[in-house]
């Protein structure tokens, strides 16, 4: 799946192939903004849940660590305090 998503990012140029692969991008993040949607009632929450998600994979696909002290499970439990909190 990452081998994909690189390859199309680097198509995603100005060309006419390039606009095609920039659209089924698009169209893939809003899938999965709409699957987000679908479980969290707040879209901002949602919105959010996503960019954090994608901001993991992006530290992931470089190799970049995660703040010293702080791991993804810290964050979990950040998000679900706050999904709680808009639902209380």
């Amino acid at each position: 799946m990452t081998r994909t998503y690189l390859a199309v990012l680097r198509l995603a140029d100005n060309t006419v192939s390039g606009h095609a692969a920039r659209d089924t991008l698009a169209a893939v993040d809003a899938d999965a903004y709409a699957a987000l949607r679908d479980e969290l009632d707040d879209p901002l929450l949602a919105w959010l849940a996503q960019l954090v998600g994608d901001g993991l994979y992006l530290r992931t696909l470089t190799g970049t660590p995660l703040p010293p002290g702080l791991g993804v499970e810290d964050l979990l439990e950040r998000l679900r305090r706050c999904l709680a909190a808009g639902n209380g």
